[in-house]
């Protein structure tokens, strides 16, 4: 672990190159390092705004409960790819889901399409393309809003 990655947590699995599996009720982290790569699932970052969360739980908006996400990290954990790995070279795939009775089950298929290769991981998403699937993704989750008035 570097001096940059400041988490001395040894089970953590972004903050040490280790296999991470974590399903309560209230928290789903699940991390799995494939060779150069990292497969990692856990809820949406957009459901942390607890006004998104409200709208959310009101039926106002639509956001899928989770995120996949296949990172670029080398040799290193996630944690300490942030000081090897430029932010414009991470993201090589990204898809959500709302599966949240069986979030390993498509976590699971993803890493075994990493280990077979018959997913391309090879460059990482041009970060235009992050901001315009983002933008997509919010205008499409929260166009319900018109219909409340909002």
């Amino acid at each position: 672990m570097n001096s940059d990655n400041p988490c001395k947590d040894e089970q953590c699995g972004v903050c040490v190159r280790r296999d991470m599996n974590v399903v309560t009720d209230y928290e789903i982290q699940i991390v799995t390092y494939v060779g150069d790569y990292v497969v990692m699932t856990g809820v949406s970052p957009e459901l942390a705004d607890p006004m998104i969360g409200m709208l959310q739980s009101l039926g106002i908006v639509k956001i899928p409960a989770l995120t996949l996400v296949i990172g670029y990290v080398g040799e290193d954990s996630v944690g300490d790819s942030k000081t090897t790995v430029p932010d414009e070279e991470f993201v090589r795939y990204i898809a959500r889901h709302d599966n949240v009775d069986d979030p390993k089950g498509p976590h699971d298929m993803l890493v075994e399409e990493l280990k077979a290769g018959t997913l391309d991981v090879s460059t990482p998403i041009p970060r235009e393309e992050l901001e315009e699937a983002s933008r997509e993704f919010y205008r499409d989750g929260l166009k319900n809003l018109d219909d409340f008035g909002l």
